[in-house]
């Protein structure tokens, strides 16, 4: 739930920054980026348990 939210906000921010059309580099970069620390911070928690 929070990682869709994260991931929400940050398109939300990317667009709002770029007012191009499309998908550019940059907004993948960031995508990939938050994606990848969400599935870090999932691993991590479940390595905990």
């Amino acid at each position: 739930m929070t990682t869709t939210l994260l991931m929400h906000s940050l398109n939300l921010l990317a667009q709002s920054s770029n007012p191009t059309p499309g998908f550019p580099i940059i907004d993948t970069l960031i995508v990939l980026v938050g994606v990848g620390g969400a599935i870090f911070a999932v691993c991590r928690s479940a390595n905990r348990r």
